[in-house]
């Protein structure tokens, strides 16, 4: 097993999953041999694609450990599957997961790794996240949790990047397209729920969990990547598929983190939470997506798993 320190520097293993996205990762793994932070090691795995990703990753970085499934194993078993092939074989004091349709500043692993060592108590470091194409426009640097609504939404999301956001400050949610979770928490926690699969809600699980131990989720605005939204389910696009499973994993995430009084404050007000959906729904041409959520949400039992996706 590797040394956990070089140069007085803590280990990071990086964990890539992806699923028929072959230029995307290539781009992502490409933005890595920039990286300054030397302590690292890359961890790619492949959900099952078709489209030669795997293959690609292998000639192109051979140092990258690659990994492919053989099934796809949704978001959340895909990435319990990498950070257990990485902590079989290195001692890292980090497990750093990001999206595959990212590329990264060269510093941003250092930025991550200097703020999880100066704060004790950080469970989930994570970054600020910006828009691939227009590289001033915020995509998001964390999340808010409304557990009487079931809603998460990104803080930061669409706003332009003038410096309102560049202080450290302590988030309530870290998407999963970047965080940097320590290993003796990751442990700890088991990793993340695989009953959220194939997407959805496993990182708002994961955050969740790790204020439970007492940990904390911070964000340091230096450490900068830039994401292209996901792209296995479109960039936006409220579809039947997505929304049923949204249903299904909503009712599992407040099962799990709730209280009664958000459960009766939901309950009572579900129809006037669903207009939002059902707009939306008509908006995108698809009327029967806002049906499919509350319909999965309601009666879980008679919706099936649906699609699978290699990134969140």
């Amino acid at each position: 097993m590797v040394k956990l320190l070089k140069n007085n520097h803590p280990h990071v293993s990086v964990i890539i999953l992806t699923y028929n996205q072959k230029d995307d990762t290539l781009k992502c793994i490409e933005s890595f041999q920039s990286v300054t932070y030397q302590n690292h090691t890359i961890f790619l795995v492949d959900n099952a694609s078709a489209d030669g990703t795997y293959e690609a990753v292998q000639k192109a970085f051979p140092s990258v450990h690659t990994f492919k499934a053989k099934a796809n194993l949704g978001c959340a078993g895909g990435r319990n599957f990498g950070a257990q092939k990485a902590i079989e074989q290195y001692d890292s004091g980090y497990i750093l997961f990001v999206d595959n349709d990212i590329v990264v500043e060269s510093d941003f692993i250092n930025h991550l790794v200097e703020i999880a060592e100066d704060y004790q108590e950080s469970g989930i470091v994570t970054g600020k996240i910006l828009d691939f194409k227009k590289r001033d426009i915020i995509d998001a640097f964390g999340n808010h949790i409304n557990l009487f609504t079931g809603k998460t939404p990104k803080i930061g999301h669409g706003q332009k990047d003038v410096g309102q956001y560049d202080s450290v400050i302590y988030l309530e949610a870290a998407g999963g397209g970047c965080q940097l979770i320590s290993t003796e928490v990751w442990k700890e926690l088991g990793g993340y729920d695989d009953a959220f699969s194939p997407y959805g809600f496993e990182d708002m699980d994961m955050s969740l969990r790790v204020r439970a131990i007492g940990k904390k989720i911070l964000f340091t605005p230096k450490a900068k990547i830039y994401h292209k939204g996901t792209q296995t389910i479109g960039d936006g696009i409220y579809v039947s598929k997505y929304t049923k499973l949204k249903g299904k994993h909503m009712r599992r995430f407040l099962s799990k983190h709730a209280k009664l009084h958000h459960k009766i404050f939901f309950y009572i007000f579900a129809p006037f939470l669903a207009v939002g959906s059902i707009l939306r729904a008509i908006r995108s041409g698809d009327p029967g997506a806002a049906f499919s959520m509350f319909s999965s949400f309601f009666f879980p039992n008679r919706e099936g798993k649906g699609g699978s996706t290699g990134s969140n």
